[in-house]
């Protein structure tokens, strides 16, 4: 049986990267896209030119019903989830913390943070209950271990960096709950040498 993926943010840069090397890697794959339909079609069809199968949804992943939807869609439409990758995200706040508003901050949590988590947790209860030994996959940035810029607020990469951390508690985890949990990190030069060459025109871009 095929194994099956499913990218959020994948109609551009890393996402659509790792959509279509997990393709030339004999995956099926499902994407999201919020508002680059053109680049969600453009994906699909690089992926259908490898034999594999490509779903593409619009999803605007900020509201709190939308991830459980669209991870339950590509299970349904791929058969099963063998991988989720979490990817679709924004540069966060990057205004002065003087002029900063609960609109700004509440962005950043619900596009950056909550918006992975109930993914995984829609992803990690369809794994389990296929009994799939399946992996999740956060796409963060090196700027959330690594350093902040000057013109930034701390809060542009906070959620970031708490994911990190989050997915370093599956250490702790147990049984068949367990769905690999693995946190990578990724700057907009591409996810791996694989995907860069699908990549090379987004340097500097967000993800």
């Amino acid at each position: 049986m095929n194994k099956t993926a499913l990218i959020t943010g994948g109609s551009h840069n890393i996402g659509q990267g790792i959509a279509i090397v997990l393709a030339e890697h004999g995956y099926d794959v499902a994407i999201t896209y919020n508002s680059r339909k053109e680049g969600a079609i453009e994906t699909q069809q690089e992926i259908e030119k490898l034999g594999r199968k490509c779903f593409i949804y619009q999803a605007s992943l900020e509201k709190a019903e939308v991830p459980q939807q669209i991870v339950d869609q590509a299970h349904k439409d791929l058969g099963r989830l063998d991988l989720m990758v979490c990817n679709a995200g924004n540069g966060g706040f990057r205004g002065s913390i003087l002029t900063i508003t609960p609109e700004n901050v509440d962005e950043v949590y619900t596009v950056n943070f909550r918006n992975y988590m109930l993914c995984a947790g829609a992803a990690a209860r369809h794994m389990v209950a296929d009994k799939i030994e399946g992996n999740i996959i956060f796409i963060t940035s090196s700027r959330a271990e690594i350093f902040s810029l000057p013109s930034s607020t701390d809060i542009a990469i906070s959620a970031p960096d708490s994911l990190i951390r989050i997915a370093r508690l599956r250490s702790s985890m147990s049984g068949q709950e367990k769905a690999a949990l693995t946190s990578c990190t990724a700057d907009a030069t591409g996810f791996t040498s694989a995907c860069a060459r699908t990549t090379k025109n987004s340097a500097n871009a967000p993800l």
